[in-house]
């Protein structure tokens, strides 16, 4: 009977996709910040100042994959130096179960061109976000070729130097979509309907399972 129940948890846990919406005017869905200066959570978005001195910054979650592909769609805003220079900016990397993280480009790739003169030094003369997103966009970032089962570690990652510091917030997050994991946790999550063949499977088992048990 254990075999049957389990058998049943397996095929309608399997038969799902878990989506994850974080609206950060609800909460502040559990991201954790690190580094200086202090990401700031204001009840209604997640944001950083601009700062000087080399200083790093993080704000980090982390993910557990239920499929191969994974997707997260980002609505934020950036405000870094500008107009000319860009050497301060923001990317989002990615560490797949503990491993080193890695920066991840999205749809369309980073808006800065790589130039030994132009460009985010802190990233080592990569892309990144950098100048001003003229308000608030949507950004897409893909990840494939994970395991069911593997912890996927997120953080956005903003770096600026000590040279020109722009003025007022750097960059605000205002909410994220994640397709193909779930949150450690659990919370919050969004179960898209399990297929009907499923349901109806896992009805037959539970048929087999009160069969069983009258005559034991």
């Amino acid at each position: 009977m254990k075999k049957l129940v389990s058998l049943m948890v397996f095929l309608l846990s399997t038969g799902s996709v878990q989506a994850k919406v974080f609206d950060f005017s609800v909460s502040d869905g559990g991201f954790v910040s690190s580094g200086a200066p202090s990401w700031i959570y204001t009840g209604m978005q997640w944001q950083t100042n601009n700062e000087l001195n080399n200083t790093v910054n993080y704000l980090s979650r982390r993910f557990i994959a239920n499929q191969s592909d994974m997707s997260f769609s980002l609505n934020h805003s950036y405000s870094f130096e500008q107009p000319n220079d860009f050497f301060d900016g923001g990317i989002v990397e990615f560490s797949i179960n503990s491993a080193s993280f890695n920066r991840f480009s999205p749809i369309g790739g980073y808006p800065v061109a790589i130039s030994i003169t132009d460009g985010c030094d802190g990233f080592g003369w990569q892309n990144c976000w950098s100048g001003n997103s003229q308000g608030f966009v949507t950004d897409t970032i893909l990840i494939s070729g994970l395991a069911v089962g593997d912890t996927v570690d997120m953080r956005f990652h903003a770096f600026w130097d000590d040279i020109i510091l722009a003025n007022g917030l750097a960059w605000q997050l205002r909410a994220l979509d994640v397709n193909g994991g779930v949150t450690a946790d659990l919370l919050s999550t969004t179960t898209v309907p399990v297929p009907a063949s499923i349901w109806l499977l896992g009805t037959g088992i539970l048929t087999l399972l009160g069969i069983g048990r009258k005559r034991c």
